[in-house]
């Protein structure tokens, strides 16, 4: 016969802890937190991670730490935005709750 079987899996809404300024002509951007993701990149067992900030997304996200630390390069600007992390792992998507980025 056959057998199949369903594996179900949960992970944890990430959360941010910090967030590191830039100077208003931009720049890389540090996110520490809980439940990043052990990667950036896309692959079959790691999820994708974005960050946005007001609507506009942060190039380059790079893990330094596997679940905890990643950098992102933001553009120019001035002020506070909100910003999102969102860990992106088929078939569901987690984002964290809104944080604020201050140049």
């Amino acid at each position: 016969g056959q057998s199949n079987t369903s594996l179900h899996y949960s992970f944890n809404q990430p959360t941010i802890t910090s967030i590191s300024s830039i100077f208003t002509s931009g720049g890389i951007i540090t996110i520490i937190g809980t439940n990043f993701g052990s990667s950036s990149s896309s692959s079959s067992s790691s999820p994708i991670i974005s960050v946005l900030i007001s609507g506009i997304t942060c190039r380059n996200v790079t893990t330094l730490t596997p679940h905890v630390a990643l950098t992102c390069v933001y553009g120019a600007g001035s002020g506070t935005r909100p910003l999102f992390l969102t860990v992106a792992s088929s078939p569901l998507s987690l984002s964290s709750p809104v944080s604020f980025f201050s140049y």
